[in-house]
Formats: C-alpha cells, sequence, structure tokens
C-alpha cells in the first residue's frame, strides 16, 4: 500500500535541494499534497499499483524523474491519476480549507482585499437603493399608465414649457373627446386652519384645491369616507391620518370643523392614508376647487395659466396621437399666443420633469458613481491578485503534478474570490446598516434597514456578489491555471512584462475615474459657490417672509407703523406673492405699438409702495410707486428690463399698458432681478397695486438685531390679528430650497469620490507593498551602496506617479465633457475653468504619492543585512 508518510518525508528531502523553494512554500504544498491525497482515497487510488499504471498511461512519469532529480518514484508519488470528470465534494472541502490557510497567512492583504471590495458594494447598495425609490415615483397609482399630466409649452424670444394652465382647459379637453374619461385639476395652497380655540390651535402643513375627480383619477387610500362623494360639497375637507391625529388625538374626525377664516367652516367629509414617501404629491389635506368661488375666483379664462391639469386617457389610446390632435388648442383660444400643448406620462413626470431634465439627470450620474465605485474595488482585487500570483505559482503547478486539470483550478480561484465576495458582502451590509441615517440626511430620504432585506434588493444585493466574484476573479483564475508546473518548480519567475503591463492598464483605468469624479466634485462645489454668490438683484440677507390673513391685510398701514417704530426691524412691505412663486402668469397683455404677433407672457406681482426699498431693488429708469402720486394705484405699471425686451419697447416711461383689462402707464423700469433658480432665464414681471390682493408679508430685520426684530414680530403679531398664526420663513432658506437637488448631489459626489479615491489608494498600497517585497534585495543593495531612504522613496514612486499622470490625462477631457454639458442646464452658470484641473492633477498626484511614500519609508527603514539574508 502506498505510505503517505514516507512519500512526504522524500518529497521534501528532495525539493529542499531547489533554491527557489522556501520553507514556508514546502509547508504550504505539503498540506496541498495531504488533501489531495484525502481526495484521490476517497475516489479509490490510494494504491501506490494504481497511481504507476495511471502515470504509465499519461506518459509524463520520465519527463517528471528528470525535473526532479531522477527520482522516479518521487514522480510517481507526485503524479496522480486521471480525475473522473464529475467534480467531487472533497475537492470543495480541499478549496475551502486552502482559502482559509491564504487568508490566514496573508491576513492584511485579505483584509486590504475584502475591505476595498465592502466599501466598494455599501455604496454601491446605497446609491442603488436611491436609484430604485426614484424609478418608482407615483407608481402605484392604479391608473397610473393612463394619467398624463397637460403642460403648456410657449414661445416668446425663447421656447420655454409651464406646468401652469388655462383652468378651462381641463374640461374642455374631458367634453370635447372620449379618448379622455377624466381630466383633474389642482393647485396649491397653505391657509392656516383652526381646529381648536387656543391661540396655537392652527394646523399650518400644505394643502391642496382640486376637483372632486382627484380620488378618481389618482389612488389615494381612504380610511374613512366615500372617496366619490367627498368632495361633493365646497366647504367640505379631505384630511390625512397624521393630520387627523395631530387635530383630533383619537378622535373621530369624521364631521368634525376646520376653519379657513371666521366665515370658511370647512367639513371633514374624509380621511385618506398617509402619501408614501416615493410620490410627487405632498399634501395633507384637500379642498375643492368649487371653494375658491367664494372669493370670486373663476377658472373660465383660456388666457389665464393658474392651474395644474391632469388626464386619464381611455384604454387603448395612443397619447401621442391624442396630443397631435389637442396642440394647437391654447393657441387657437387665444389669438396670437404661439404655444403648444404636450402630454407628459405620469410614469414619466418625475424622473423627466415638464422640460426633460429632471431627476433622470442624477439618476444617471449616481449610477454612474455606484458602477464607478464598484468597477474600482473589482479593478483592486484583480491587480492585488495577479501581483501575488506567483506566490500561487508553486501551489498550481503541484496540483496539476498530482492530477488538477484546468477546469479544476479555475473553479478552485473562482470559488475562491466568491468566498472573499461573500465577507465582503456581509462587510458591506454592515457598513450600509452603520451608514444608512447619515446617507438619508446626506440624500434626503428616509430609507429604514428593513428597506434593505426587502426579497427585490436582496436579490440584487446577492446577484452583486456573485457578478463582482466572478468579475474580480476571473483573470486570475484563468491566468494561474495556465502555469506550466515544469517551469514553476523549477523556480522561474511568474507574470512577466504581460502581467506588469496589465496591473499599469488597471491603475491607469481606476485613477482616470477617480479623476473624473474628483473633477466633478469641485465643478459641482463651484457652481453651488456661484450660485450662492451671484448678486441676484435684490438683497436676500435678514428677509424673513409670512403669510397675511384677512384681518391683517386690512389694518396693513398700522401694523407697518408699528413694526417699523421697533429698532429690530428697518422696512416692512407686502405683495401677493413670494418672489420664487411660480404663477400668476397672463398673455392678457397689451401695450402701445405692440406687434401683431407678439404673444408676450407676463409674471404679475402686486405690490405696495414701499416694496423696492425693502427688497433693495433698483430702478434702471423711471420711478416706483409713490404715495405722492395717488394715481399710482389705479394706473401705474412698473416693469423689468426682460419684459421691455420682450415688448421690443424703446423709450417706455408713460407709454400705454394695460393687464387684463385694466388700463394703465408705464412709470418705471426695475432693473432685472433673479426671482426664480438660475436654471431658468430672467422672466417678463409687471409691478401693479391692488389693496386686496395681498397674501405675503415681508420683513426686513435691521443688521446685527435679528433675534430681536423676530421677537418683536413674534410678540406684535396676536395684537394685530389673533385669529392668525404666526410663522415665518428665512428667504435665505427659501433660496436654498430651488438648489437642494443640487445641494444633494455635490454633496453625494463628494462623498463617493473621496470613496472612490480612498479604494484606489488601497489597491495602490497593496500594490507599492507589493513591488517592495520584490525589490527587498534591490532595496538591500542599494542602502549597502549609500542610498538614502528619500532615494528609496523616489524609487518606488516613479513606478506609480506616472500612471497616474497618464491616467489624469485620459480623465480629464472626458470629465470636461460632461460637466460642460451639466452646466449647460443653468441658464446662469459658472465656468470650469483651468483651476479645476490644476487642482485635479496636483490632489490626485498628492494622494497617490502620499499612499506610495507611506510604504515606501516603511521599506527604506529596513535593516539592508536582514533583506540580504532574506534573499
Amino acid at each position: 500500500m502506498f505510505d503517505l508518510e514516507k512519500a512526504i518525508r522524500n518529497w521534501k528531502k528532495e525539493f529542499h535541494k531547489f533554491e527557489a523553494f522556501e520553507d514556508a512554500s514546502i509547508a504550504d504544498l505539503e498540506l496541498h499534497l495531504r488533501d489531495e491525497f484525502e481526495v484521490q482515497k476517497k475516489a479509490g487510488w490510494a494504491d501506490i499499483d494504481a497511481y504507476r499504471a495511471a502515470v504509465t498511461r499519461v506518459g509524463t512519469a520520465e519527463s517528471l524523474a528528470s525535473e526532479y532529480g531522477k527520482n522516479r518514484i518521487l514522480a510517481l508519488e507526485l503524479r496522480s491519476p486521471l480525475r473522473p470528470s464529475r467534480f467531487m465534494p472533497a475537492l470543495l472541502a480541499s478549496y475551502v480549507r486552502v482559502a482559509a490557510r491564504h487568508f490566514k497567512r496573508r491576513m492584511g492583504f485579505s483584509l486590504l482585499n475584502i475591505a476595498g471590495l465592502a466599501v466598494g458594494m455599501a455604496s454601491c447598495i446605497l446609491i442603488m437603493m436611491w436609484v430604485r425609490d426614484e424609478v418608482s415615483f407615483d407608481q402605484f397609482h392604479a391608473n397610473a399608465g393612463a394619467i398624463q399630466r397637460v403642460i403648456v409649452e410657449r414661445t416668446i424670444h425663447n421656447t420655454f414649457r409651464t406646468p401652469a394652465t388655462p383652468g378651462v382647459l381641463g374640461p374642455y379637453l374631458r367634453g370635447s373627446y372620449p379618448e379622455v374619461v377624466a381630466s383633474v385639476r389642482l393647485r396649491n395652497c397653505q391657509p392656516p386652519l383652526r381646529y381648536g380655540k387656543g391661540p396655537d390651535d392652527f394646523y399650518t402643513g400644505r394643502g391642496i384645491t382640486a376637483d372632486p375627480s382627484i380620488f378618481k383619477v389618482f389612488s389615494f387610500p381612504f380610511r374613512s369616507g366615500d372617496p366619490a362623494s367627498a368632495l361633493a360639497d365646497p366647504f367640505s375637507i379631505v384630511i390625512s391620518e397624521s393630520m387627523a391625529k395631530a387635530c383630533f388625538r383619537d378622535e373621530d374626525p369624521m364631521g368634525k370643523v376646520l376653519l379657513n377664516g371666521p366665515d370658511s367652516p370647512l367639513r371633514v367629509t374624509g380621511v385618506m392614508k398617509d402619501l408614501p414617501a416615493n410620490s410627487d404629491f405632498r399634501f395633507q389635506y384637500v379642498i375643492p376647487l368649487s371653494f375658491l368661488a367664494k372669493d370670486g375666483q373663476t377658472f373660465d379664462r383660456w388666457d389665464t395659466f393658474q392651474l395644474s391639469t391632469y388626464i386619464q386617457l381611455a384604454e387603448g389610446t395612443d397619447p401621442s396621437a391624442l396630443n397631435a390632435k389637442i396642440e394647437k388648442i391654447v393657441s387657437d383660444h387665444v389669438p396670437n399666443l404661439r404655444s403648444k400643448v404636450i402630454l407628459i406620462p405620469m410614469s414619466r413626470l418625475h424622473l423627466y420633469g415638464i422640460e426633460g431634465t429632471g431627476p433622470i439627470t442624477y439618476v444617471v450620474i449616481y449610477s454612474i458613481v455606484a458602477l464607478f465605485v464598484l468597477l474600482i474595488a473589482c479593478i483592486n482585487f484583480v491587480n492585488l491578485s495577479t501581483a501575488r500570483s506567483s506566490q500561487r505559482a508553486r501551489e498550481v503547478g503541484l496540483r496539476k503534478v498530482i492530477g488538477a486539470r484546468r477546469a479544476d483550478l479555475i473553479r478552485q480561484f473562482l470559488g475562491e474570490t466568491l468566498v472573499h465576495a461573500t465577507f465582503a458582502l456581509l462587510g458591506a451590509i454592515g457598513l450600509v446598516l452603520a451608514f444608512l441615517p447619515a446617507f438619508n440626511r446626506l440624500a434626503g430620504k428616509s430609507f429604514k434597514a428593513a428597506d434593505l432585506f426587502g426579497p427585490p434588493v436582496l436579490l440584487g444585493v446577492a446577484g452583486m456578489a456573485a457578478l463582482t466574484g466572478l468579475m474580480s476573479g476571473a483573470y486570475p483564475a484563468f491566468v494561474l491555471s495556465r502555469f506550466q508546473p515544469v517551469l514553476v518548480l523549477r523556480g522561474a519567475r511568474i507574470g512577466g512584462a504581460g502581467q506588469k503591463g496589465l496591473r499599469r492598464i488597471l491603475v491607469v483605468a481606476q485613477f482616470s475615474i477617480s479623476v473624473f469624479l474628483l473633477v466633478g466634485t469641485l465643478v459641482v462645489s463651484k457652481q453651488l459657490e456661484f450660485i450662492r454668490n451671484k448678486d441676484l438683484g435684490w438683497d436676500t440677507s435678514n428677509l424673513v417672509v409670512t403669510r397675511l390673513g384677512d384681518q391683517t391685510r386690512a389694518a396693513f398701514e398700522a401694523l407697518k407703523a408699528d413694526l417699523k417704530s421697533h429698532p429690530g426691524i428697518a422696512a416692512v412691505t407686502r405683495s401677493n406673492a413670494d418672489l420664487t412663486f411660480l404663477g400668476f402668469e397672463t398673455t392678457a397683455a397689451t401695450w402701445e405699438g405692440k406687434q401683431a404677433d407678439n404673444s408676450m407672457s407676463i409674471q404679475i406681482r402686486t405690490v405696495d409702495h414701499d416694496y423696492l426699498a425693502a427688497m433693495g431693488m433698483r430702478m434702471k429708469e423711471g420711478r416706483f410707486f409713490s404715495r405722492d402720486f395717488p394715481t399710482d394705484v389705479s394706473e401705474g405699471y412698473v416693469v423689468n428690463e426682460a419684459a421691455l425686451r420682450a415688448m421690443g419697447m424703446e423709450n417706455p416711461l408713460e407709454k400705454e399698458f394695460v393687464l387684463s383689462g385694466k388700463k394703465g402707464r408705464i412709470i418705471g423700469v426695475v432693473r432685472d432681478f433673479h426671482h426664480h433658480s438660475l436654471h431658468e432665464a430672467i422672466e417678463p414681471l409687471v409691478f401693479t397695486m391692488n389693496v386686496d390682493a395681498y397674501s405675503f408679508l415681508f420683513v426686513r430685520m435691521a443688521p446685527g438685531r435679528t433675534a430681536e426684530g423676530l421677537d418683536t414680530l413674534r410678540k406684535e403679531w396676536p395684537r394685530i390679528d389673533p385669529g392668525y398664526p404666526f410663522s415665518y420663513n428665512f428667504f435665505t432658506d427659501v433660496l436654498a430650497g430651488l438648489y437642494r437637488s443640487e445641494q444633494q448631489t455635490g454633496d453625494v459626489i463628494r462623498t463617493f469620490a473621496a470613496l472612490a479615491l480612498l479604494i484606489a489608494c488601497f489597491g495602490l498600497f497593496g500594490l507599492a507593498a507589493f513591488l517592495a517585497e520584490r525589490k527587498t534585495k534591490e532595496i538591500g543593495i542599494r542602502k549597502v551602496a549609500g542610498a538614502s531612504v528619500m532615494r528609496i522613496v523616489a524609487l518606488l514612486n516613479k513606478e506609480f506617479l506616472k500612471w497616474v499622470v497618464i491616467a489624469d490625462l485620459i480623465g480629464l477631457p472626458v470629465a470636461y465633457f460632461f460637466l460642460h454639458k451639466w452646466l449647460r442646464g443653468f441658464a446662469y452658470r459658472t465656468s470650469i475653468g483651468a483651476g479645476v484641473f490644476v487642482l485635479a492633477i496636483v490632489l490626485s498626484l498628492g494622494i497617490a504619492g502620499l499612499t506610495v511614500s507611506c510604504q515606501s519609508i516603511q521599506a527604506g527603514r529596513k535593516n539592508p543585512v536582514d533583506a540580504l539574508r532574506f534573499e
């Protein structure tokens, strides 16, 4: 019978003669031989005669004996018979043991690999959770596939789209086209609703006014009440569960009354479930649109754009065919208005918006970032695995000598990478759970740990781990399995120019990606800084805005005089709209010298005499409204420069201007100021006066006395209007909300760009450690010859930094192309500038150099005697 222990003793004695084998390597090979023997024993090949017969059939015994000391018996002992084609479980156990030994022996290297993969996979999981949430918006509606939003595209001097539509459009489409089975109009509203008698018993959440058909078109499930009739009464209201709890605690809210002013009771006729987070609708209550008729508001004009309109199509309707039919409806009813109606499917509305440039841009950006971060982690694994392949070469050689086929070796190495990927996945899940709250704050989401363990996410995560393991281990598995055992066991160096070339390509690839993300971070930050610091044409500092109640409007002059008497308040004014409000626009304007084909659409702002000074705006010519000219209230108009350009008017002062039938004259031109976000060009705007149309109070605090001014405003408010709650917003916060998506994008890109650089540096650190190990003898000789530590550092840095420079030359032009395209989404934008690229190059080289230098200094400080003795 075959004597395993004797064979091993003979084997070790013979292989100690070869200088290429170190004690550690021989110990490894002994363990492999024992594992292989157990596998062969279970397969029925434990007899030496069986070994000898099998080797004779293979015909390689003589060549093996000639290579290894003419020891035929040793060769026979090392060469196993041909294995059966089936995969044996015992072999899998052997692979697991080998993987565990390598992990233990090279724990630092293995942990570096797993940590890089874990960080990359965690980043990918977080971003994919965000992407999955974005693409699911408003898909919960039963009729989501049939709902279309109606918008109007208009052309004046440029073409733009507006979500505001004529109030008559929805009913007209429903009544005139059989393809439209339902329509709903809605508009935001936020009047405080009194639910009790206490001074603070007001609900100030967001609401909408809408047609009763809203609950037919959209799927907003009810807890109580009948959706079909809930809004039949003009003085009814449907509230959410959270609003019901806030207002009525544990009482049944049905039939309860909420007050919108002393003469407007609203009876609760329905309670709906709270809207899910993945919905673009954000309201807590719904009031019938007919409720606004009490204030004399009508929606029967084609030339006034003030409502959002949605329609539901009949089954089988082709939206594009219907769109072609209705495209000219608005322009047919409003002469000289160059416009067309456009239908946008509900399924595309969140991602693409009305301009086609919605969150889909950020979905693509985040997906690319996730892919890049994961790709860098996989590149690290491949780089480090191929760099260390020479230390696995002898194992491969021995396994081939004792009968391993190439397929067996491929399975082994792919299995090891899958094990690494599984450990990395477990680490990634731990990282995701640990950093999920921080990610929620960063991305403006509300994910929970349970969201990570839903079937779709788990399947996706498991698939990502498998794909990552296979992708990361494919190259090492196929390359290592091709090694020739004769060359390996004789001590030939494995991994020549081809392998070095691959490592260089991978280093260039991962740093090109890192530089791309780095430049993206710098440009996004620069644009956000540009937005924060751009002169908007008016003063936003120390300015607060609050809504006005009916009693406050009536007593406004007394309120203003009282407030201005306090030293903490510098100015007080009022208007019909927040400066960033998108609405109150009309084409019902004519003027002296108007061309027949000019269809200017103009925004309307109702203001008082002190508005210009309080807001810090500047006149270009003429004057603003003045108490010295009483006719300004009924006849005066002030326009901005954009309106002047749109009208094509020169010398506008005292020229006739008619707005919605109100005839007057232009008394002044205010310099352009930004009253929307910088994504949009400044639009035509007209200021007028109307004592009954003021809804917002603006108060500017004295410099350095903001807290004092707010305290004054808070104390005085109950005396002026006890029936209306006091709440306010700083205008700086309102403006920040216009760029929240850009700010969140900048934060996310900065975070994951830093992670990408960190992962790339993991790989660079590992490669530097490997290179230092390979150059141990050279470093020792150089130190004996007098080389300093810094000289050693320079030697190792030179190997990597030139490839980082090449990565910069590749990544920077690609970054410029995409970032230039992103900036075009802003009407007002910064320039990229050469400074961004210089800074990116400096940072990438600096970070790479620091990473390599940390390992190089450690190698350079080693005792050369130890290095030479080791070699």
